[in-house]
């Protein structure tokens, strides 16, 4: 059993994808890009890459990532085992070796995500347990109940600053997405939704899925960070036009006033680009985003084109965002 850290070898790399193409497919972007794995400057020194190796062979693999900014939390991602090692046990002990790391290292929070049935069991005996309404898993290394946490992790957090995303949003978004939200659709652009409404599926691929805005030039995403490195709000832009910009986010119950902030700031990014339109595309029947909208003084809204709510088609309503 090994750990890496980046910079990763580009032999081992080529192993890496190879096994993970094996596990997730090859539609399925990994949720840790090539990027991150080969940087050599701060971004790197969050991971950790834990391989289980036979005779050279790459067997397994788990990678977590520890917040720089609020090291109490982690995630895990890319556990996988090559078909040839299965049922041996091998994920298993990459798991708990890496718990064991993270709690050498005062974590405290350690989310993952999983679809798989038996992949829960196994992470159940490990110490995780299901987040309500999600189907991620958290793992509480001090035994705390994570609904009591999260509701203390919020409290009073009244100075923040906003700013461009970066790789050190990456973990402390997570939390924000398993609040549950009075929003039906918190971000038309990834596409997101509140756990009241479709169960969240993605952990780390959160980020994954907004830095898709920023790898490909389509457009941005901005935080909105209390000092203490919790992230109380998340807006975003995407390019659907050429002069055109869609623009959308949300925060969380107790900070819904930061929200025109973000806003503000997502509209001057846009305004730079030479945006000449900036809209915002609301479900027909998110009620509570709707009036919070029309509070904030954008009225004639028009109807918008259907999009996604979870595997279903809704109708939109659209508000000029220029002012």
């Amino acid at each position: 059993m090994h750990i890496y850290t980046p910079p990763i070898d580009p032999k081992l790399m080529g192993k890496l994808y190879s096994l993970w193409t094996q596990a997730f497919g090859e539609d399925e972007d990994p949720d840790i890009s090539a990027e991150t794995l080969t940087s050599d400057g701060p971004e790197g020194k969050e991971l950790n890459l834990f391989c289980a190796l036979q005779e050279e062979e790459l067997a397994a693999t788990a990678i977590s990532i520890i917040s720089s900014n609020l090291p109490e939390l982690g995630a895990v991602g890319e556990v996988a085992t090559d078909l040839a090692y299965r049922n041996q046990g091998m994920a298993s002990k990459l798991c708990r070796k890496l718990l064991g790391h993270f709690k050498h290292n005062d974590g405290k929070v350690l989310f993952l995500g999983t679809i798989n049935p038996k992949a829960a069991r196994i992470y159940q005996r490990l110490g995780w347990n299901h987040i309500p309404k999600t189907k991620l898993m958290v793992n509480m290394v001090g035994g705390t109940n994570y609904c009591d946490y999260l509701g203390d992790y919020y409290e009073d957090l009244s100075l923040y600053q906003i700013r461009p995303a970066n790789y050190e949003s990456r973990i402390p978004i997570i939390p924000l997405f398993t609040a549950p939200n009075e929003w039906q659709v918190l971000d038309v652009n990834v596409p997101i939704y509140s756990i009241n409404s479709v169960p969240l599926s993605s952990c780390l691929g959160i980020y994954r899925r907004y830095n898709y805005l920023k790898k490909y030039g389509r457009g941005n995403w901005f935080t909105a960070e209390t000092r203490n490195g919790k992230i109380i709000g998340i807006s975003s832009c995407a390019l659907i036009e050429e002069d055109s910009y869609l623009v959308d986010g949300f925060c969380h119950n107790n900070y819904t006033s930061v929200f025109k902030e973000l806003l503000s700031i997502t509209v001057n990014w846009c305004r730079g680009k030479n945006a000449r339109n900036t809209i915002m595309r609301l479900s027909d029947t998110d009620e509570n985003k709707l009036n919070f909208v029309e509070d904030l003084g954008y009225t004639n809204p028009r109807r918008g084109q259907p999009f996604k709510y979870g595997d279903q088609n809704v109708n939109s309503i659209e508000y000029d965002i220029n002012q």
